[in-house]
């Protein structure tokens, strides 16, 4: 269902707004209730192609006044995969920011580890299919 919101909304044109929206929200609101804690935010792979991308997270942190260490922009393998060196100039430009940069849905393209080793990632977001269905047991557990 997400998938098919968010392919709807890149498709007209409403991803930049819908995104501004929640980008700007999420800041405001991590801001003034969740003390000390991070917030994640998606940025979609048409949106993540374009440098406003970076002039649109900076200015919901200057309007939030949220520490930008507090938040991590999930992007996924896909959207590196478009144009590798422009998605790692915008990263780049990200990370001056001070914002965490986390590889969401991972396992579900192309993309190796040693692949990733080309971006300056903070983290690794596995893709849920890895997990769905694995056992409700003590050793699962371990690995979740």
């Amino acid at each position: 269902m997400p998938d098919q919101f968010i392919s709807l909304a890149e498709e007209t044109g409403l991803i930049i707004p819908l995104s501004d929206w929640v980008l700007k929200t999420a800041c405001r609101d991590a801001q003034e209730t969740l003390h000390g804690l991070s917030v994640s935010v998606n940025i979609s792979a048409v949106e993540f192609q374009s440098w406003q991308v970076v002039d649109r997270i900076k200015e919901a942190l200057q309007l939030s006044q949220l520490d930008p260490a507090r938040l991590e922009i999930e992007i996924t393998e896909n959207a590196t995969l478009w144009n590798p060196e422009n998605s790692l100039e915008i990263m780049l430009a990200l990370k001056k920011l001070g914002v965490k940069l986390l590889m969401d849905d991972f396992g579900t393209g192309y993309s190796s580890l040693s692949y990733l080793r080309n971006f300056p990632f903070d983290g690794i977001k596995l893709d849920k299919s890895f997990i769905d269905g694995m056992p409700e047991s003590d050793s699962a557990n371990t690995h979740r």
